[in-house]
């Protein structure tokens, strides 16, 4: 428990974004890319490839790799909303 850092917070904000959107379906470790749980397939919205963008930092395996505070969290997503709101394609690595 001495090693919990905010990014499992992070972490668990990806997961509960999923569930959201998802209306509670969860997926394993960061396969939210898997066929099965491809938001953009399920829904028919090019746009959540963007959201996918984000779980793959905010889900990361690596802890490093994930935003390192709610704050930068927050941000991410507020240039996952701007983007989507402005119809940026999405690109591999935009959010990085």
């Amino acid at each position: 428990i001495e090693d919990v850092a905010p990014t499992a917070d992070v972490y668990s904000l990806g997961k509960t974004l999923y569930a959201v959107l998802t209306a509670g379906e969860v997926y394993p470790g960061s396969r939210h890319r898997d066929a099965r749980y491809d938001l953009v397939r399920r829904f028919g919205d090019a746009r959540l490839t963007h959201v996918h963008g984000a779980l793959d930092l905010l889900t990361a395996e690596n802890p490093a790799e994930r935003p390192q505070s709610m704050t930068e969290a927050r941000a991410l997503l507020g240039r996952v909303r701007e983007a989507v709101r402005e119809n940026v394609a999405y690109a591999d690595g935009l959010y990085r």
